[in-house]
């Protein structure tokens, strides 16, 4: 978020909107201050060791915390609620006897699932790390649509509240296409745009969000900040996914076969040569839950949604695949980029032509693969020394 290339899209589509604007309106923080507070509140929950505990790890001193914030206090206070819960709150929820079952899905019951602080008189109980991690860090579309609510946001206003995250989440995608493949043979196009023959019926945008290119072969990346809804998560109906993702898939696949007709230009009006094989991707923001042998149920679903083939190995279209956020972030831990470009096009065109393989983790694969241990740093890798030396800076 501290690079602007990230907020460019979310300024183009709301009227010169900053990411700083949205944080603001939304947590009362800078985007800068927000990082800074779901930093330290996922170091805080992380300070247990099980094999040297200490009950004091456990608690957090809310006022102790938020005085850390000097100035920005009450907007701390009100962003920590948001993961908040008391005893009583996680009883009244609790409205059956819980089964070895409904302990391995989530459980919107399960008030500590949503809220990992339980508010024990004025002290605050660290319930999970991960829960902690998940609200502040991976959760950012539940939060901003939970801290609207705290805010009395309703009906079509809330609902539009996660359109600036799907924004900064496409932003950020292009953003690192364009850092990885820097000074390389890959051509990264954004916001690219197919003629309207290709359209799906009913459809009429003809805007796409990423395409890579490496000779005659190209990815064409539908990004969006997709969030599966509670119910979703409390059952992992595979079917319900399939639909989840079915108009990004639609979106991916008609840019492909419009790539591989020679049918789509820039943003500036540049014919895009026709491509000899065209790959469907999906990235979306949240955990993708599909696994291998599950995953036929999905894709038989997604093909049903769609009417057509989507995972089958075509002379000109790949099969379809899918990436989360992680899954993403992985590509150049797996491989070092830009030099290793060549090994990561083939890497992703056999991730999306084997089943088995359609789903997993590219830095497994080519551990799996070549025996690799990845020794180089990535630009996660950097994000994150940037973000940790920062935050020492502004904590001394």
């Amino acid at each position: 978020m501290s690079r602007p290339e990230v907020g460019e899209l979310l300024a183009q589509r709301e009227g010169g909107r900053t990411i700083n604007d949205w944080f603001k309106e939304r947590f009362g923080l800078t985007a800068c201050n927000y990082r800074e507070v779901a930093q330290a509140l996922a170091g805080y929950a992380g300070r247990f060791n099980p094999d040297a505990p200490h009950p004091t790890h456990l608690w957090l001193d809310l006022d102790a915390f938020c005085k850390c914030f000097p100035g920005e206090d009450q907007a701390v206070a009100r962003l920590v609620q948001l993961a908040t819960t008391t005893p009583e709150a996680v009883k009244a929820a609790a409205k059956f006897e819980y089964s070895s079952f409904s302990a391995v899905l989530f459980d919107s019951n399960d008030l500590l699932l949503l809220r990992p602080l339980l508010q024990v008189g004025r002290r605050h109980l660290v319930t999970s790390f991960d829960g902690i991690f998940g609200k502040f860090v991976r959760g950012l579309p539940y939060l901003a649509m939970a801290a609207a609510e705290q805010a009395g946001l309703s009906g079509n206003a809330l609902q539009a509240v996660r359109a600036p995250v799907g924004y900064i989440f496409e932003g950020y995608a292009a953003w690192l296409a364009s850092e990885r493949f820097r000074s390389s043979p890959v051509k990264v196009i954004k916001n690219y745009r197919i003629k309207a023959e290709h359209l799906p019926k009913d459809h009429t945008d003809p805007e796409r969000d990423l395409l890579l290119i490496l000779g005659e072969i190209g990815f064409c990346v539908e990004v969006k900040a997709k969030v599966p809804p509670r119910s979703l998560r409390a059952t992992g109906d595979l079917h319900m996914v399939a639909e989840l993702l079915e108009g990004l898939s639609r979106q991916a696949v008609t840019a492909a076969d419009a790539l591989t007709k020679g049918s789509c230009y820039t943003a500036d009006g540049t014919h895009i040569p026709r491509l000899r094989k065209a790959y469907p991707t999906v990235l979306v923001f949240d955990h993708f839950p599909a696994r291998f042998p599950l995953s036929d149920a999905f894709e038989a679903a997604l093909e049903d949604h769609l009417q057509r083939s989507l995972f089958r190995d075509g002379p000109d279209i790949g099969p379809l695949q899918v990436f989360d956020i992680d899954s993403y972030e992985d590509w150049d831990k797996a491989y070092r980029l830009p030099e290793e470009a060549n090994l990561l096009f083939d890497a992703l065109k056999g991730r999306a032509s084997a089943p088995w393989l359609r789903y997993e983790s590219l830095t497994e694969l080519r551990k799996q693969k070549d025996g690799i241990q990845p020794s180089w740093s990535s630009i996660m890798d950097k994000l994150c020394d940037e973000s940790e030396a920062l935050l020492c800076r502004t904590n001394k």
